[in-house]
């Protein structure tokens, strides 16, 4: 299992309302957790990738 440092809340400001939030490091450790493109049941890091990305719409 991988082990990653845990994420910092950010300071949630009325710039920071709507996304895509400036001070959020998108898809950090992506090169740690590729996305399981043959995954057939339900993935956290799958979710988590596509959580991402919708993120930035």
């Amino acid at each position: 299992m991988v082990q990653l440092m845990k994420k910092e809340l950010v300071a949630i400001t009325v710039d920071d309302l709507a996304p895509p939030y400036k001070d959020y490091e998108f898809f950090k450790d992506g090169d740690k957790l590729p996305f399981r493109y043959q995954a057939n049941i339900f993935d956290m890091v799958n979710a988590w990738w596509l959580i991402e990305a919708s993120t930035l719409v």
